[in-house]
């Protein structure tokens, strides 16, 4: 259950008369043909910050019928609790005067406000009949999920171009779409069974892609490079679709798959790249390939096998044309007890650090850390991760009481370079052209816009 900041008068069917119901933003993308691609943006936190921007709408997903109607920019604050008897609770109140006060269902009344507890399948605070729950929804031809439990945010007023025009703010950032919280008891790290929220942000994966896109690539590069950039982009956020199923969202809104900053990043060069290649993914034998990138490989793209040791069949190991990087060449200094902390329970004191194996590329697949109790071969992944190095592929040198990494190239290496797509773009090759460079027997096709949702 969850608890509702209410009015303590419900409006007449009159006065919601002809107002669409919060599930037709969702019917009307079905109606539009748009794909719909969930982000997780907030996961197991305790506290979620919600301004409604344009006003929206609240539906209780566990019966599909609207509780609240949020105000234009009003200010919300929903927190985690455990509810009496032990159930899961979201609460959900007003973060100043002005909006404790402003009454759920939009009107004011002599009687003033207080709060009511609102269990999902109980009866709505508004009397309107809504449709059954959201669920079963559909991405992609053959892959189904469910949005149930919880609660959506959508627009007041849907429209058919709601789900671009519509934003919303989520701790103090601004998105497109409708927003989905959803509470859940999981274990804290001392083991204790905590309630916490994840905030999923639903959209058309083409809205999507304006933030995307000059999140990733600097929207002032050639407008072949940004096409390129898009296509790869769409791809993978397509082919990772249910990626985090078992959390309720396809992908992250962090490098951990691509980065998404919501409205303040959107551009118009690269927006303009998004809608000229609209539609547009990169296949490899009939399926959506997830098309990895990186910032700049040091001169020489890499294998998947030689880094994550599982052949992926569409990427190429090519000569990069990347020298523009700022990151052609960069040095990282390790103290020794930096590696010490690391690594001396299983070697004792270091005394030294070797790389002994390198991919067809020059990355380091394995170091050994030779010490006094013995030696261990340690992933060149591992060490980029505990040190923040920006790639493997580097030379280490003594000094000192320290090692000094020196290296080239930022990222995994894998796919395509952005540096040298910009080069290439630059020397006259189009997107399709750029691609095909980093990418092995892929096709471009227009995907077929099936119902999203």
């Amino acid at each position: 259950g969850w608890y509702l900041a209410s009015n303590t008068v419900s409006p007449s069917r009159t006065e919601i008369a002809g107002k669409p119901s919060p599930t037709e933003y969702l019917r009307r993308m079905q109606a539009d043909g748009k794909i719909a691609v969930r982000i997780g943006l907030a996961v197991n936190v305790a506290d979620i910050f919600v301004d409604t921007m344009d006003g929206a709408d609240v539906l209780d997903l566990s019966n599909g019928k609207q509780v609240a109607s949020l105000h234009p920019m009003t200010q919300w604050r929903f927190s985690a609790r455990t509810a009496p008897g032990g159930s899961t609770a979201l609460v959900f109140s007003g973060r100043r005067a002005v909006d404790k006060y402003a009454l759920a269902l939009g009107e004011r009344s002599p009687g003033g406000v207080r709060n009511v507890a609102y269990f999902p399948g109980a009866a709505a605070v508004s009397p309107m009949d809504a449709p059954p729950p959201v669920s079963n929804l559909r991405s992609l031809p053959g892959q189904t999920y469910s949005i149930t439990g919880g609660v959506l945010l959508v627009p007041s007023q849907a429209s058919p171009d709601s789900s671009t025009s519509f934003v919303f703010s989520l701790n103090g950032r601004m998105y497109r779409g409708a927003l989905w919280i959803k509470s859940a008891t999981v274990k804290d790290a001392s083991g204790c069974a905590v309630t916490r929220l994840t905030a999923v942000n639903i959209l058309d994966v083409e809205d999507y892609l304006k933030s995307v896109l000059p999140s990733e690539m600097p929207s002032s590069w050639p407008e072949e490079a940004l096409k390129a950039q898009a296509i790869a982009a769409r791809s993978y956020a397509l082919a990772n679709f249910g990626k985090y199923d078992s959390q309720g969202f396809d992908i992250k809104a962090s490098v951990l798959d691509q980065v998404y900053r919501g409205v303040a990043a959107e551009t118009v060069s690269s927006s303009s790249a998004v809608a000229r290649t609209r539609g547009v993914v990169m296949k490899h034998n009939g399926q959506i390939v997830p098309a990895l990138f990186h910032a700049t490989s040091g001169g020489c793209t890499d294998l998947a096998e030689n880094v994550w040791t599982r052949e992926l069949t569409f990427l190429k190991s090519v000569p990069d044309h990347d020298s523009k990087s700022k990151y052609q060449s960069w040095e990282r200094k390790v103290s020794l007890d930096q590696l010490d902390k690391l690594f001396a329970k299983d070697t004792g004191t270091i005394l030294g650090a070797f790389p002994v194996d390198r991919s067809t590329s020059g990355r380091v697949r394995n170091m050994l850390i030779v010490g006094t109790q013995g030696a261990a071969l340690v992933p060149g992944t591992r060490l980029r991760e505990a040190f923040g190095l920006p790639s493997t592929n580097f030379n280490v040198l003594a000094d000192q009481n320290s090692y000094v990494f020196k290296g080239q190239g930022f990222g995994h290496g894998l796919g395509m370079s952005q540096w040298g797509a910009r080069t290439l773009a630059e020397h006259g090759y189009n997107a399709g052209q750029i691609l095909n460079y980093y990418y092995k027997d892929v096709t471009f096709e227009q995907l077929v816009e099936t119902p999203a949702l």
